[in-house]
């Protein structure tokens, strides 16, 4: 079927989350394939529409119909799946996962209502839908748990790694430039999922059993679970290492290239992710990544960085210190195999499969 009109729509589309992201260079590689691209948000934050004017607000264009693809990204409660139900069109859903409502009882009611409404839209909506776009096999596997039972292909996230060679922040940059303590960083919002507190744990055994000097960078805001990022800076307290700690909040892209610049070490204790995105951007910026291996996140890997099989202070700090404290040879050949994998990731690569999975569907 030859090339018509595609309408991509969010529920939100906000400034540097994964799924934004993949959504906008959804709607660019799509544009320079021929298509005519229409992208909506129910939520549609203004700074983004300011530098991204070809956006609209649900409403403002047609709704598909007929030949026209649908193009719907999945990931959390909203009521636009009431709406898609309405749409007489081809249509194509793209899976990010959402993150077990459990993990905010008792930091967030909102967020939980959401992510509990949003397993249950989700369900609900297995009927509708010609095909799904997956980030991982993880979320292909959760979504045919839900009943699911039309084609799931495995799609990563779209990352064009040119846009990190972008300038860094000159501040970060001058402020946190390496000295003889190890620069740890994790990018990622302030979320009980991600666990920060079992970061700053493992943090303050690597600093008793190793480097007394090192840093813990946590890099992402916590609008809507302050009482969670309060809670982690009384426990960064109660361990002794406050001083050591530097909670970011939320930061500007020049920001976070300085972070991956300064850093020595990735490491991520997240109990959910769909995809992690941060693991590509600090395997691109040539950061030895350790991460636990919850979620899509071995699949992620592939075997690159190191995947630890549990979060107990004791043995990240051990995993730490032997990844920060390698030989030049081994560094070398850790550091070869996530280039490896960050091939697999390489844009032409992801954009050609898109555009292959829209052409068939």
């Amino acid at each position: 079927m030859g090339k018509g009109r595609v309408y991509q729509l969010l529920p939100s589309l906000a400034y540097g989350d994964a799924v934004s992201n993949d959504a906008l260079q959804m709607h660019q590689v799509l544009k320079k394939a021929g298509y005519e691209v229409e992208t909506s948000a129910m939520d549609l934050v203004r700074r983004v529409r300011d530098t991204h004017p070809y956006l609209h607000k649900y409403g403002e264009v047609p709704e598909p119909s007929g030949d026209d693809i649908l193009l719907y990204h999945l990931s959390i409660g909203s009521p636009l799946h009431e709406a898609i139900r309405r749409m007489k069109c081809r249509k194509v859903f793209v899976y990010h996962n959402i993150t077990p409502a459990s993990f905010f009882a008792g930091y967030s009611g909102r967020a939980e209502i959401q992510c509990r409404n949003g397993v249950r839209e989700i369900r609900e909506m297995a009927d509708q839908p010609d095909l799904v776009l997956a980030v991982s096999s993880f979320n292909a596997e959760h979504l045919r748990s839900l009943g699911y039972t039309c084609e799931i292909h495995r799609l990563p996230i779209l990352m064009d790694f040119t846009e990190y060679d972008a300038e860094p922040d000159k501040a970060v940059m001058e402020k946190y430039h390496r000295g003889e303590g190890h620069n740890i960083v994790f990018v990622g919002r302030v979320a009980p999922n991600k666990r920060q507190q079992d970061l700053i744990a493992a943090y303050a055994q690597y600093r008793r059993d190793t480097d007394p000097e090192a840093r813990l960078f946590l890099v992402g805001g916590n609008a809507g679970l302050e009482s969670y990022d309060a809670e982690l800076r009384a426990y960064a307290r109660a361990l002794g290492v406050e001083d050591g700690v530097r909670f970011t909040g939320h930061v500007r892209f020049p920001e976070i290239l300085a972070y991956y610049r300064i850093a020595d070490a990735f490491l991520s204790l997240s109990r959910h992710e769909g995809f992690c995105v941060p693991l590509l951007e600090a395997m691109y910026f040539d950061v030895p990544v350790l991460a636990l291996d919850k979620g899509a996140v071995a699949e992620t890997l592939s075997g690159a960085g190191e995947l630890l099989a549990s979060s107990d202070p004791k043995t990240v700090s051990e995993a730490l210190s032997r990844v920060l404290h390698q030989s030049p040879e081994e560094r070398k050949a850790f550091l070869e195999k996530q280039h490896a994998r960050l091939a697999d990731f390489a844009y032409e690569k992801t954009a050609a499969q898109f555009l292959e999975e829209m052409e068939h569907v």
